[in-house]
């Protein structure tokens, strides 16, 4: 998401296997303020091409509304859909189906009250049905997946069950018709609730729980990830990250190939850094929810920073690819900061240089210098010359 001085505009930004931009494209302007959701609002498509959904915001007349936006393979406008226009809803995330159709899952408030909401359309946007999901109180659709007998699994969060925000799921047939729902969670807000189907039938789902220490009120919130069955049964559930932390969770998570589980998220380390640092988490998990490894990233260590992990796949040489953002502060008082898009690329163990794996605790990128003025080797790899560029004072030694 671009912010111009004038609007809140659509950015969408394509590059190449080594990280060099191909091309950058905005998108809205004047009174239309153009909202991304964070994870995994913008997905590719079976033509090549991609598509985003999230909220449009129309101030001449006080409107929000969810969206489809398809672009072609070079960032190219081809359409645009919105939901409904006579109600407040917005667009959390959205699927491709195998006859090239979306599914996406929502939220709107057109009884009252907010609730989740399945949409269906056509490879064009055309409606097919729309369903909605919930109970008495509110909730709020985070993502979808696509399930092994053709179904669908929303997760997000609710008011419905007793908590402030619980973490909730639903489990629909491919027609959208209920079959049924799940909470997770204590009598305070909870926050993200993030779901992924796994091949065998099983569902995964994460989300945020409040921890308490011998009844002496709130300690910190810590970030789970459970697993059940297509039934609803609950096979297991465990909480990661250090139990000192102020706040982990997760905002997107992954069955791999060979039924490991990989999530993303952030750590808070307001207690254990003094520059009050937000770390960027990737957490390894067997099948049965026993961790392999947690690795955190920050870019800063000697001013304020926070790291956020948003969106991850894996790549095809068996590693993975992350996008996110940081916000650094570079004045505390006045407040002054910079805010930038992060992406980053690590190999299958997690790590983005050989011998990582033997560290343990943060891993710094770029000390002490911002992200855009990092070191860049291309082409990588040649066979003839090579550039490097970068901001150092000389003379410099490269290894």
């Amino acid at each position: 998401v671009h912010v111009p001085t004038n609007a809140i505009k659509l950015g969408a930004i394509l590059i190449d296997s080594t990280g060099l931009e191909i091309t950058s494209k905005t998108f809205g302007g004047g009174d239309y303020q153009f909202i991304a959701s964070y994870n995994s609002a913008i997905i590719n498509t079976h033509d090549g091409g991609f598509i985003y959904t999230g909220q449009v915001q129309d101030t001449s007349n006080n409107s929000a509304s969810g969206y489809l936006f398809k672009l072609g393979q070079n960032l190219d406008s081809l359409w645009f859909v919105q939901f409904d226009t006579t109600f407040l809803n917005y667009g959390a995330q959205v699927r491709q189906l195998s006859d090239s159709g979306f599914i996406v899952a929502g939220t709107d408030d057109s009884l009252g009250h907010w609730q989740f909401f399945l949409l269906r359309t056509d490879k064009l946007g055309n409606r097919i049905w729309k369903k909605k999901y919930g109970g008495a109180g509110s909730e709020g659709a985070q993502s979808i997946d696509i399930t092994a007998d053709g179904g669908f699994v929303v997760g997000g969060n609710s008011s419905s069950f007793g908590g402030w925000l619980d973490g909730y799921l639903i489990k629909t047939d491919s027609a959208g018709i209920f079959q049924w729902e799940r909470s997770f969670g204590t009598p305070e807000y909870e926050g993200l609730g993030v779901v992924a189907a796994a091949a065998n039938g099983d569902i995964l789902f994460s989300g945020i729980e409040y921890k308490y220490t011998d009844g002496q009120g709130f300690d910190y919130k810590q970030g789970y990830i459970a697993r059940l069955s297509s039934n609803n049964d609950l096979l297991w559930k465990y909480f990661y990250g250090p139990e000192v932390t102020p706040s982990s969770g997760f905002s997107k998570l992954k069955e791999m190939d060979d039924g490991s589980i990989v999530a993303i998220g952030h750590i808070d380390e307001i207690d254990t850094l003094p520059t009050n640092n937000i770390s960027g988490m990737i957490l390894k998990l067997d099948a049965n929810g026993n961790e392999v490894w947690l690795r955190k990233y920050i870019t800063h260590d000697t001013l304020p920073s926070d790291n956020y992990f948003w969106d991850f796949d894996n790549t095809i040489d068996g590693g993975y690819i992350i996008a996110g953002h940081i916000s650094v502060v570079t004045n505390e008082n006045p407040l002054e900061y910079y805010q930038d898009s992060w992406l980053i690329k690590l190999d299958s163990l997690g790590c983005p240089y050989r011998g990582c794996e033997l560290e343990t605790g943060l891993i710094e990128l770029n000390h002490n210098l911002k992200y855009d003025e990092m070191v860049k080797v291309f082409p990588n790899p040649t066979t003839a010359k090579i550039t490097i560029t970068g901001y150092y004072q000389l003379p410099a030694t490269l290894t």
